[in-house]
């Protein structure tokens, strides 16, 4: 008996000591005032555990260290108190449908603060009725977000985009549409190219150009899928090709050589059918 409480007493103390040592080992990246995960989920605690790396940034975007999260258990680095405040270029107003959150429902409104590079750096609960941007000044530098046009902010392309593919129909309310609407949204910022360059970018007329051929694009697929016949066929052939002219034409502009043209326009294409999938299935 003694003999097993020494052994559980050694092995407990050796615990603590692994544990504290580890503890003691968090530094403190110098100059980093924000950090973002590799999968831009740096909010969701669901999308920070899966992410991989952890990049760090000075207050104005500049990267300081990509971390290999699972290394000690990713929590080795720590942000700099003497950074500054994050300084975003950009924002726009989201609506997030209702998802759990524990026990609770959480939706509404969502405010988005992107930096340089089109990384999400904060984000805060939006009451259009009642908030403002300069609401925020106290948690992040907002001089070159109050310095933009509103008509060349994300937020502006955004909401002029969904006001565009609403007045394109006529089944759904505006709260109905905008909640089916924005789960498609989230998912072309997620996984395509261009949604995320244009978060810095938004105020270029080829921006303007791309959102026009989308929505063409949409109601193509969206008519071929609900009453299929060699007319509409030919319409969405049409309407895919000049999307896909706008992608390359988007791509030799900027010298985009990140940009797959092929595989924008299949990834774009998939998710234009998943949508119009559902949206079929509301008329229904």
């Amino acid at each position: 008996m003694n003999k097993f409480f020494v052994l559980s007493t050694l092995c407990i103390t050796l615990s603590s000591s692994v544990l504290f040592a580890r503890i003691n080992t968090i530094d403190t990246v110098p100059h980093a005032s924000y950090l973002v995960y590799d999968n831009g989920d740096s909010f969701f605690k669901s999308g920070s555990q899966s992410a991989c790396y952890v990049t760090y940034y000075t207050a104005q975007g500049d990267q300081i260290k990509r971390v290999n999260k699972l290394q000690r258990c990713g929590f080795m680095f720590r942000l700099d108190p003497s950074a500054g405040k994050p300084q975003p270029t950009t924002y726009a107003i989201k609506y997030e449908p209702a998802y759990m959150v524990g026990r609770m429902k959480i939706q509404g409104d969502f405010i988005f603060f992107y930096d340089k590079h089109g990384n999400v750096i904060k984000r805060y609960r939006f009451n259009q009725n009642k908030n403002k941007l300069t609401d925020f000044e106290d948690r992040l530098d907002l001089s070159k977000v109050l310095a933009q046009p509103e008509e060349h902010s994300y937020n502006s392309m955004r909401s002029n985009l969904k006001k565009d593919l609403f007045n394109g129909q006529s089944a759904l309310s505006w709260d109905d549409y905008n909640e089916f609407l924005e789960p498609y949204l989230f998912l072309a910022e997620k996984d395509l190219f261009l949604p995320r360059f244009w978060v810095n970018n938004a105020g270029h007329k080829l921006c303007k150009k791309y959102c026009t051929a989308l929505i063409n694009y949409n109601a193509a697929c969206f008519y071929h899928y609900a009453t299929p016949t060699p007319h509409t066929e030919l319409q969405l052939k049409k309407a895919q090709s000049d999307f896909e002219n706008i992608i390359k034409q988007i791509k030799s502009t900027f010298g985009l050589t990140k940009l797959n043209c092929v595989l924008e326009s299949a990834a774009t294409t998939m998710i234009l059918v998943k949508a119009n999938e559902e949206y079929f299935k509301r008329l229904s």
